[in-house]
């Protein structure tokens, strides 16, 4: 992750996506979900990653016009 957007990476492949082209986000206590679109979404366990991961996505979320979970982009 960083200030322009994030990548995931995984064994059938990788994809980078910037935080101004997200749809929406939303989470629980397990999982935090980016949704690049109403249909798919970048699924990551939170007890995968540190917490400030978590806390830095959401404020770049933030800043790009996704401040609250649940809400998608109009």
């Amino acid at each position: 992750m960083d200030e322009e957007g994030f990548s995931v990476s995984q064994e059938s492949g990788s994809a980078r996506a910037k935080w101004a082209d997200l749809y929406m986000w939303d989470e629980d206590e397990n999982v935090f979900l980016m949704h690049p679109n109403s249909m798919q979404a970048y699924l990551i366990p939170k007890s995968q990653v540190d917490p400030l991961v978590i806390d830095f996505a959401k404020a770049r979320l933030s800043t790009y016009g996704l401040p609250r979970k649940g809400r998608p982009r109009k």
